[in-house]
């Protein structure tokens, strides 16, 4: 296969394409950098995202490697320990690429904030003070990039009040202009937008080819250093190699580069007032160079507007996990809820949690619980208003997670509360499928009280240029699922010679009945070496739902 167009991504994104179709695509676009760059820069161009649906199978490389541009974040409530910051790969693999056709954007928005950043904006609003002007504020927004090509609702507060600084500071070496146009900042990041011009004096576009978005090649292209006024340079705790950018403008003529200042220093206090940003930019194209703009920034009145609300409330479940509230941050435009996690020896659970006002009316929610698709109005687990979520782990069995949600209202006092706890149960199920009998009949099958019907298995022969032909199969499944079970886990299949088969994924639909019974209704999808005769189809777990957790905790939030 050669790469990919952008009338294929449309179709992708929109969900025009087969599901083979989709997971063929999906098996290339892991592979091709290329193409993940060119998804990733497609995806900045929609201007209205909320009109679109995501389509395709999850892809644990691809969606790793997105993970690892969310930046590593300090622990503001405890002591750092360096060697135990990290990723929690596991947590994030269905969470991304894997919105599945009719998901709701809402959910669909959410993962791609999530793992693309904000693609066409900042992740939160914030602000910065003048540094060389004294012009008034609503001047400074006046034609501002960021309210131009990142207009959203996380950044209304910060463009309302003219919290932008426009910088027209440059760096030129071997003909080749860097422009750095505008900044903004808060107490959590600082983002830059810049332009690059080629030695005809014309602005370079597609910059996406020479900003990689793999961390390490990242860092052979540009860096980003944060100093004091003397030049003395702050040494950050970011282990995983972050790395965050966007395309914007018109065929990506711009670029915007995200430092988070949450990985120099462990509290807002420690954050000196003024702060120098050393932007060097090290090759565009295949030229090496020296680009380097220096930009100083006066974040004093940001720290005046960054509110830190200590909570430590703890919860112990039945199981024995232990959940600790240490606090709640605002800054402007966003609220942070920070909460510890302590597991039991060999527990599973996880929590949902929902945000809600006096009148009990759900402001913002999240789950641990990752589904292949959610469905708020069908009470599924799903995430609410959330603008960024980051994972710690702190310890054996313990962990952090940081999850940030945009705009709620901070003139009324919130609450926090736990709504449901979800436990992975080991389970032994196994059906053969005949596939010459299932053309004739579908076959249902009873496991572990939860009803499970297949059908139509098809196979399809596609081409990859990498790889030659391939087969990739589906197989149309109805499951209602047993009481209180959630999901079924552990797909695996084998054919009558017990070859294994790469299982990529389940898509479809749910719903939950007035009985509150979940149903699955969708498909499951194969990569195949030869059609088979017989399928052994197996799920070696299923989650439980726990409902009526009694944990609420008040958040102080009006002054």
């Amino acid at each position: 296969m050669t790469c990919l167009y952008k009338g294929q991504l449309s179709s992708y994104l929109q969900g025009t394409l087969g599901d083979d179709q989709s997971v063929f695509m999906v098996d290339h676009i892991e592979r091709c950098s290329y193409c993940q760059r060119q998804l990733s820069h497609y995806l900045g161009e929609i201007e209205n995202p909320d009109n679109w649906e995501i389509v395709g199978p999850s892809t644990q490389r691809l969606v790793q490697q997105v993970i690892n541009r969310v930046a590593p974040y300090p622990i503001h409530v405890m002591q750092r320990s360096k060697t135990n910051i990290q990723q929690k790969p596991n947590r994030w693999i269905t969470r991304s690429i894997t919105i599945m056709k009719k998901t709701a954007i809402a959910v669909a928005g959410i993962a791609a904030i999530t793992y693309f950043g904000t693609l066409t904006s900042p992740t939160f609003a914030t602000y910065v003070s003048s540094l060389v002007s004294s012009k008034p504020q609503q001047q400074q927004q006046v034609g501002s990039l960021f309210q131009k090509y990142a207009d959203s609702e996380y950044l209304y507060r910060g463009v309302k009040q003219g919290y932008i600084q426009k910088v027209d500071l440059q760096a030129k070496d071997k003909g080749i202009i860097v422009d750095v146009k505008e900044i903004m900042t808060d107490t959590k990041d600082i983002r830059i937008i810049l332009g690059i011009t080629d030695t005809q004096g014309k602005q370079i576009e597609n910059m996406f080819k020479f900003f990689p978005t793999n961390q390490d090649l990242a860092r052979q292209v540009y860096e980003i250093k944060i100093t004091d006024h003397e030049g003395n340079v702050y040494q950050g705790y970011d282990m995983e190699g972050y790395n965050d950018l966007h395309w914007l403008g018109d065929n990506g003529s711009l670029v915007m580069l995200n430092e988070p200042l949450t990985t120099y220093f462990t509290d807002t206090s420690e954050i000196p007032d003024k702060l120098n940003v050393q932007l060097t930019i090290k090759q565009i194209d295949k030229e090496k160079g020296n680009w380097t703009v220096n930009i100083p920034v006066d974040i004093s009145k940001a720290k005046k507007e960054t509110t830190i609300i200590p909570i430590n409330k703890q919860y112990q479940s039945p199981r024995g996990t232990v959940y600790d509230l240490k606090q709640v941050m605002v800054t402007p435009g966003q609220t942070e809820i920070v909460l510890e996690t302590t597991r039991s020896a060999g527990d599973t659970e996880e929590l949902a949690f929902e945000i809600v006002d006096d009148k009990d009316a759900v402001l913002a929610a999240w789950s641990e619980l990752i589904l292949d698709q959610e469905d708020e109005d069908a009470q599924i687990p799903t995430m609410h208003n959330i603008l960024h979520e980051q994972f710690l782990q702190t310890g054996n069995k313990k962990g952090i997670y940081f999850i940030t949600f945009k705009n709620l209202p901070t003139d009324k006092d919130l609450t926090f509360k736990l709504s449901k706890t979800y436990t992975y149960e080991p389970v032994k199920a196994e059906m053969k499928i005949n596939i010459e009998e299932l053309k004739n009949k579908p076959m249902t099958s009873v496991q572990n009280g939860n009803s499970l019907t297949f059908s139509n298995f098809t196979v399809q022969e596609l081409i990859d240029g990498s790889r030659g032909k391939e087969l990739y199969a589906s197989l149309d499944l109805d499951v209602t699922l047993a009481p209180n079970v959630m999901d079924l886990r552990g797909w695996a299949a084998t054919d009558e010679q017990s070859n294994g088969y790469r299982l990529i994924s389940f898509s479809g639909n749910r719903t939950r009945d007035e009985n509150g019974t979940i149903k699955m209704s969708g498909k499951l999808h194969f990569k195949l070496a030869r059609p088979p005769k017989e399928l052994n189809i197996v799920y070696k777990s299923q989650v439980k739902e726990r409902k009526n957790v009694d944990w609420k905790i008040a958040i102080p939030l009006k002054q």
